[in-house]
């Protein structure tokens, strides 16, 4: 049976930075800067290198953000990310309390993969008030998961996302 445990691996998250960065236009010798350490051992129990993930996305955020002050001020500033740090950062939810120790529900019951109109599958995000607000003021519907899954099916998966998207810019 293969090893089904992610690990993080700084060289190989390294790696994945520097296509991203180079897909996106990055300066090359931005990627200098950039030191990406921690890693090794096991992340979490899967075989997706969610470590390898985290560490280059948020490397590649951070180094933009970098490169920014850079453009504007003349000083380049260096980049450190911590492999494991990422890591837990993509599952920070799941660390959180509130209220003495209580876990705050993460996700909104309407978020979810709804089935639409063709047989397409399109997933709402619908976590933050705004987005649950205005999906169900677009979808015309209630908030309630079996309503939203009545919405959801009459519409084309195209046409629902193009409107999802134009409601989020207010128009």
């Amino acid at each position: 049976m293969a090893d089904r445990t992610a690990t993080t691996d700084p060289v190989e998250a390294r790696e994945v930075l520097a296509g991203v960065w180079a897909a996106s236009g990055g300066d090359p010798a931005a990627l200098e800067r950039v030191h990406i350490e921690g890693g090794g051992g096991a992340v979490y129990p899967t075989p997706f290198a969610i470590g390898t993930a985290a560490a280059a996305s948020i490397g590649a955020a951070t180094l933009a953000a970098s490169e920014l002050w850079r453009l504007r001020t003349g000083e380049a500033q260096p980049v450190t990310v911590d492999a494991r740090h990422a890591a837990a950062a993509f599952r920070s939810e799941r660390y959180l309390r509130v209220d003495g120790g209580r876990a705050p529900e993460a996700w909104s019951r309407i978020s979810g993969f709804y089935r639409t109109a063709g047989d397409r599958v399109l997933q709402l995000h619908t976590n933050f008030p705004h987005h649950l607000e205005r999906t169900l003021s677009l979808l015309e519907a209630p908030d309630d998961p079996d309503a939203v899954t009545a919405a959801v099916a009459r519409w084309d998966a195209f046409a629902l996302e193009e409107a999802l998207a134009a409601s989020a810019c207010g128009n």
